[in-house]
């Protein structure tokens, strides 16, 4: 169950080892640094919104949020014994702390990371859970934006939490922060 962020964190540890003593390329000056993006679809959420920072040469560091209504078929929804149906609207407000590792030094760049992601619901049923914290990982292709430009990613989110894993995937639009 937990072999994905196992995976995920070797591979952070032997990606840093590997082109850990590359010189620095001048050339990675030229994207933003601080980068802020709109999420479709990853960590299981439909829309969230971000902000990247990259914190050293090769790694980003990344907030997140999300907030919305769930439809009946997302999330652990409490039902009705008799119908089977949710009880009340379920509304959720999540947030995302992950570590990357950018691999490359053009525009087009490998990205693997992880991180947690806490998730609150709010329903009117007195017996859903609150809230929940899980593990996510990130393998993606990102199109890194000049500074003032606006650049992409795609990536696979999976999230692993209480109720077990969860594949996602994220399509994103970055604009670079001058």
């Amino acid at each position: 169950m937990y072999c994905p962020l196992l995976v995920a964190a070797v591979l952070l540890l032997l990606t840093d080892v590997a082109v850990g003593q590359e010189p620095r390329d001048p050339a990675e000056d030229a994207f933003a640094t601080r980068r802020a993006y709109v999420e479709v679809g990853g960590n299981v959420a439909p829309v969230s919104i971000n902000v990247d920072v990259r914190v050293a040469q090769g790694y980003a560091l990344r907030f997140g949020a999300a907030f919305g209504p769930l439809s009946s078929t997302q999330g652990n929804q409490p039902t009705r014994p008799d119908t089977g149906r949710v009880r009340g609207p379920l509304r959720y407000l999540s947030g995302t702390l992950t570590v990357s590792r950018l691999l490359g030094a053009s525009r087009t760049v490998l990205e693997l990371g992880g991180g947690v992601m806490g998730r609150r619901n709010r329903t009117e049923s007195a017996d859903a859970r609150p809230s929940t914290v899980g593990f996510t990982g990130i393998l993606g292709v990102r199109l890194q934006p000049r500074r003032g430009g606006f650049g992409g990613r795609l990536a696979f989110t999976p999230l692993l939490d209480r109720r077990g894993v969860h594949a996602a995937a994220g399509l994103s639009v970055m604009y670079g922060l001058p």
